[in-house]
């Protein structure tokens, strides 16, 4: 398959029109003759001007194929082969930080395999070869980096072998390793999985003083099922116990500059809020600008004028401007826990959504609520804190939505959900098999050849053909 690094220059290619038109240009003329009469010539002569005729055919051919060499050599042709550069009868493959426990679950299959002469490699970036013997001797460290998902792996490796070479892969099965999209492969894979023995653990998520000071200590769990909270309030801080508590006050401003239920919905489920964490909250309610507080955590900007620069300091959360359209959907705030649907009636059309993340959408896609990827923490609603626009108001998750909103709002903005020891089965893992010719060509097989040099062979050929053809017809036209 021959390809182009800069294909554009395939348009020079059409400067084989210069030729023809210097050809036609420069017919030859016939010879005058003298006659007495041109009575019986004139029609003749008339219809031998109207007439273009092309001569010299084969001068024209070889400078037409000279620009078109010349335009194949700008555009850098590349030949591909996909060739077959894998050895062995097959590939096993295990991840370099967990090998001795994968090892532990499937050492009979390996073995087989082995012995039967597959290649071990490491299923990591670049899918080093390695002996077994010695991975599975290899001591690591007991915090591990962060790794990449499965799929993504698999994606690459995909690049790597031909679609014909037996894969065998084998890893645990912790739904946190399967972020991104189900890949699309062409290879004979045979994925197996097992679940950890790692498969529950406990950690401190938070921990607050209360308005009523005490102290409030939220402890995450986790394991193959999921993952949840639970929630303890101490008088004090105990003497053997290190961990920091966090003793200062949300301060959340809600700034609203027309009369409406807007900032008394939002208030009330502010206050919602704190009752039931009872974490240190401060609300206000101001209709000017000047009102607002110099230091704040979250302002709610419910108007559709600019925000003033000097204001954006931190969390701000504003209405969207743009034209209103009628929509009849459902809005998706990512909440796994959410078991109400919130339908959506009116939203602001999105003109210019940019880069940003979108955090709440609708059921066609579109987004509700997004953050700027920038400097500053601006989140955009397409929507209004009104009954008329939506269900969100009347709902009783509505405290809830603004709780993961306003206190995991790292979480909301990277579009994640804790996944903890959680477990995939591994009918769900496994990938799309596709035909090979449906996918582009595995570019780690791929042998490729420059073509520019023997372009120029051609082209230098051409040019003498072309010369010795010019020279020879300059000679009969001499001696004519």
């Amino acid at each position: 398959m021959i390809q182009f690094v800069q294909p554009i220059w395939l348009w020079a290619g059409a400067g084989i029109v210069v030729p023809v038109i210097i050809h036609l240009w420069n017919s030859k003329q016939g010879k005058t003759l003298k006659v007495g009469s041109i009575a019986f010539l004139t029609e003749n002569a008339r219809s031998h001007s109207r007439s273009l005729q092309l001569s010299e055919l084969l001068l024209l051919l070889l400078r037409c194929l000279l620009l078109i060499i010349l335009a194949f050599i700008l555009s850098k042709p590349l030949l591909q082969n996909q060739v077959d550069q894998a050895r062995g009868k097959g590939w096993v493959l295990m991840e370099r930080e967990t090998v001795q426990e994968t090892y532990f679950h499937f050492k009979p299959v390996v073995d087989s395999l082995l012995a039967s002469g597959h290649a071990f490699h490491y299923f990591t970036k670049g899918f080093e070869e390695a002996k077994l013997e010695d991975a599975v001797k290899m001591k690591y460290d007991s915090i591990m980096p962060a790794r990449e998902s499965y799929w993504l792996l698999l994606k690459e490796l995909n690049q790597r072998v031909p679609a014909t070479l037996p894969v065998y892969l084998f890893t645990d099965n912790n739904a946190a390793r399967f972020a991104g999209s189900r890949p699309e492969v062409s290879m004979d894979i045979k994925w197996q999985v097992y679940t950890s023995n790692d498969t529950a653990s406990t950690w401190l998520e938070k921990a607050y003083e209360t308005f009523t000071d005490s102290i409030r200590i939220i402890t995450g769990h986790s394991n193959t099922t999921g993952v949840y909270y639970t929630y303890r309030d101490i008088p004090h801080m105990p003497f053997n116990e290190k961990f920091t508590v966090d003793t200062s006050t949300l301060t959340v401003c809600i700034y609203a500059d027309r009369p409406g239920t807007d900032a008394s919905y939002l208030k009330a489920a502010m206050d919602a809020i704190r009752d039931f964490t009872k974490r240190k909250t401060n609300t206000t309610v101001v209709n000017t600008p000047g009102d607002i507080p110099g230091k704040y955590d979250w302002l709610f900007w419910l108007s559709e004028n600019t925000i003033p620069l000097p204001l954006l300091k931190s969390r701000v959360f504003a209405y969207a401007k743009g034209p209103v359209k009628n929509i009849h959907s459902g809005i998706v705030t990512g909440d796994v826990s959410a078991s109400e649907e919130l339908p959506v009636f009116k939203m602001i059309t999105q003109i210019n959504p940019g880069n940003d993340y979108a955090i709440w959408k609708n059921g066609y896609g579109e987004t509700v609520l997004s953050k700027e990827k920038g400097k500053h923490s601006v989140f955009h609603f397409y929507s209004r804190f009104d009954p008329q626009w939506n269900g969100l108001v009347w709902s009783e998750q509505f405290p809830q939505i603004m709780y993961e909103l306003v206190f995991n709002e790292t979480n909301y903005a990277k579009g994640m959900q804790a996944t903890g020891k959680m477990v995939v089965d591994e009918q769900q893992i496994q990938p799309k098999v596709v035909d090979d010719a449906l996918l582009l060509p595995k570019a780690g097989l791929l042998q490729k050849m420059d073509l520019t040099k023997p372009f120029w062979v051609a082209a230098f050929i051409l040019f003498l053909l072309e010369r010795i053809v010019s020279f020879r017809k300059r000679r009969r036209e001499l001696y004519a």
